[in-house]
């Protein structure tokens, strides 16, 4: 078993190589421990497991940063004229698709080189609301998003670049998990009974029912019928405390 001891010292990833990348005057985020309360044995072996295996891929200098996106360039061009030119002889469709092979593979090779920039970054959002595991996973959608805008004509290390789209998709990813309310089952259910029983007494009464007359239709006391309805207006706690006694809640 992984303890918390070995995966802080994980966490430096590859020491010599980010004390290379600080020394070419990039930012760093401070190295934390990559543990978090969501995070079980099993989730730390694979995070170890995952620290070791991107470890491997050296960082990339600038001038192959250039290289690679120059590679990249040419191979989107090549895939664009291989979709609109119909006319192309057998000996420019093979050198097209070489380009677009050669061009995926730089893709490739520059999210590999930068996939220790996505942990150093997602291990600061650790305890807002999402495991490492999964920040680390919408840390790389937005490190393939970078990799797909990156232009390396215009002087920028990639992995300045990059780190505005991974903190992004980061910080959108624990913003849409932050809006998302996990009801439990009987509580969607019974949401979906009160719906329906509005609707067909607001078509019958001409005008919105009461809460009185929905717990009526269902046979359900109107305290439970006000619970329901109150979750379905705003968002609250389902442990938030309700009734004159405060000792019931929603969930």
């Amino acid at each position: 078993m992984i303890t918390d001891t070995m995966i802080a010292d994980e966490a430096m990833i590859d020491t010599s190589a980010l004390l290379e990348q600080e020394a070419l005057g990039e930012e760093l985020p401070a190295a934390e421990p990559l543990v978090s309360d969501t995070d079980d044995d099993y989730t730390l072996d694979t995070i170890d497991t995952y620290l070791r295996e991107i470890g491997r891929t050296p960082l990339l200098s600038a001038a192959e940063e250039v290289e690679l996106a120059e590679r990249m360039a040419r191979g989107r061009d090549a895939a664009r004229r291989l979709e609109e030119d119909k006319d192309l002889t057998p000996e420019e469709r093979a050198v097209l698709q070489r380009d677009v092979i050669r061009g995926e593979e730089a893709r490739h090779h520059l999210i590999q080189a930068n996939l220790r920039l996505v942990v150093s970054i997602a291990k600061k959002y650790v305890g807002h609301g999402l495991s490492l595991t999964d920040l680390i996973q919408e840390g790389n959608i937005g490190l393939m998003r970078a990799a797909d805008k990156f232009d390396g004509t215009r002087g920028n290390r990639f992995s300045t670049y990059a780190t505005w789209w991974i903190r992004q998709a980061v910080t959108r990813a624990i913003a849409e998990q932050g809006r998302t309310i996990r009801l439990p089952v009987h509580m969607s259910e019974s949401m979906g009974q009160v719906k329906r029983t509005a609707e067909r007494l607001s078509r019958a009464l001409e005008r919105q029912p009461t809460p009185a007359e929905i717990a009526d239709a269902l046979g359900q006391p109107v305290e439970k019928i006000e619970r329901t309805m109150e979750a379905m207006r705003r968002p609250i706690s389902l442990e938030t405390p309700v009734g004159e006694s405060g000792e019931n809640s929603l969930g």
